[in-house]
C-alpha cells in the first residue's frame, strides 16, 4: 500500500512539474508583451515622441498604477505603497532585463539550495 502510494505520489510530482514547466515555457515565449512601460517608452522613441506616444505611455503608467494601489492597498494591506510608487517604473524597466538575463541561465537559488537545469529536469547542485 505505501509503496503504490509513493509511486502515485511520484508520478502527480513529476506530470505536476512538467505540466508546469510547459506553462513556463508558454509564458516566458509571449513574456515580452508583459512590459507594457518598455514598449510605451519603446514606441515613444520609434514615433519620435508623437502625440500619439505620449498618450499610450500615460495609459500603460495609469493602468500600471492602478493596478499597483488595487493589489497593494486591497489585496496585501501594504502600508509603504504610496512611500515607493515611485520606484515602480524603475522597477519594471529593471525586470525586462532580469527576464532577458533568464534566458542564459540555468541554475536558480532556491531556500538556500542551489538548482540547475538540464534536459528539462531541475538538479541539486552540491
Amino acid at each position: 500500500m505505501a509503496d503504490s502510494a509513493n509511486k502515485w505520489w511520484q508520478s502527480l510530482g513529476r506530470s505536476w512539474f512538467a505540466m508546469a514547466l510547459a506553462v513556463l515555457v508558454l509564458l516566458a515565449i509571449p513574456g515580452f508583451l508583459l512590459f507594457g512601460l518598455m514598449w510605451a517608452l519603446l514606441s515613444g522613441i520609434i514615433a519620435r515622441a508623437a502625440a500619439w506616444s505620449w498618450v499610450v505611455l500615460g495609459v500603460v503608467l495609469f493602468l500600471r498604477i492602478l493596478v499597483s494601489l488595487v493589489v497593494g492597498k486591497a489585496v496585501l494591506k501594504d502600508r509603504q505603497l504610496l512611500r515607493q510608487l515611485w520606484l515602480l517604473p524603475l522597477r519594471d524597466l529593471i525586470a525586462v532585463g532580469v527576464w532577458i538575463a533568464s534566458f542564459w541561465s540555468h541554475t536558480v537559488t532556491w531556500r538556500g539550495d542551489r538548482f540547475e537545469l538540464r534536459k528539462g529536469r531541475l538538479f541539486r547542485i552540491p
